[in-house]
């Protein structure tokens, strides 16, 4: 009796302590489609969170783009030169796959990877309802500058 109830409590608390969210670092991610064949995922999709490409700790300047010529606001990120060398080798890496930028453990906005990247550049706009790109690009803003 007392085994199964040792048990039965070893058992609660690994089922939460295995529930729990993972907290995720501010940053780029590999999205893979839970289903496999699809060419176009969007925040609402299906997909896994999977392997870190980029975090924020990168990022050397943000700058908040809001210009005629762009039918939307967004948010670029420059990255430090060892930030450029490391997006270029996960942008290359990932190519034909999906990436998304994870902000407070959401998906703010997620990608398709078509070519390596060698900018050291990445413009992004929030799809996220919980995020207005303003509202992101302050909160970004802050942390970056506290990197510095």
């Amino acid at each position: 009796m007392l085994k199964n109830i040792i048990s039965l409590i070893l058992l609660i608390l690994t089922s939460n302590l295995f529930s729990q969210e993972i907290e995720k670092e501010y940053g780029w991610y590999h999205i893979k489609p839970k289903d496999s064949t699809s060419k176009y995922l969007d925040i609402n999709g299906e997909y896994f969170i999977e392997n870190s490409l980029i975090t924020i700790d990168y990022v050397e300047k943000i700058t908040f783009i809001n210009s005629e010529t762009r039918p939307f606001k967004q948010i670029q990120f420059e990255f430090t030169e060892e930030g450029k060398k490391l997006w270029e080798e996960q942008s290359d890496m990932f190519k034909g796959k999906f990436a998304g930028f994870v902000f407070d453990n959401q998906v703010i906005t997620i990608v398709y990877i078509t070519t390596k990247i060698n900018s050291g550049r990445v413009s992004f706009s929030s799809e996220n309802p919980n995020f207005k790109t303003e509202e992101l690009f302050e909160k970004l803003k802050t942390i970056v500058e506290k990197q510095k």
